[in-house]
């Protein structure tokens, strides 16, 4: 028998997101640009959104920097204390979509993977080891590209302005089950 979404974001207690193109784009987590930093302030505002809604967030990502380097990125950029927890490939020497980076994360977390949500803009190497676990999948498709992959997340947004609502319930019932 298949869930419903409800069902499914009621079991839901961390939000797990890719750094890279998802949460934060840029890497030194400032920048002059304009744009980035209304992106900034946006993204702020959501990632409470999610905490006032009791969701922990969490970062998985892949990075070639000592975890430091790191969140320092998140502390310049103002939303390190908004994460729970950072997993980062370089101290863990595996990296996505190596499973085991999935599986640590969880477990720092304390959450079982259906407690979970991965939330990331690549589907190899975010969404299709996520689902091989057991996590709900949410595919950040920011240009709304067309998708050609055998490889189907459980939900596409386009704007993370949709995570807040959607993890609140208020969107249609009849979306992906898992």
């Amino acid at each position: 028998m298949k869930k419903s979404i409800g069902e499914i974001m009621n079991k839901i207690k961390v939000v797990f997101f890719d750094m890279g193109n998802t949460l934060l784009h840029f890497h030194t987590g400032k920048s002059d640009d304009e744009k980035d930093i209304e992106e900034l302030k946006i993204l702020t505002q959501y990632l409470n959104k999610l905490r006032a809604l009791g969701y922990k967030i969490g970062v998985i990502s892949n990075t070639c920097y000592y975890d430091e380097v790191m969140k320092e990125c998140f502390k310049k950029a103002g939303i390190s204390d908004l994460i729970d927890s950072f997993t980062f490939s370089y101290s863990l020497k595996v990296g996505k979509p190596d499973k085991e980076i999935f599986k640590y994360a969880l477990e720092k977390m304390n959450v079982l993977p259906n407690e979970s949500i991965m939330i990331g803009d690549n589907l190899n190497s975010d969404i299709k080891p996520a689902q091989e676990i057991g996590m709900y999948t949410i595919l950040f498709n920011k240009n709304n590209e067309e998708l050609s992959s055998e490889i189907i997340p459980n939900d596409i947004i386009t704007d993370l302005s949709e995570l807040p609502i959607y993890l609140n319930g208020k969107f249609n019932d009849n979306r992906s089950d898992l």
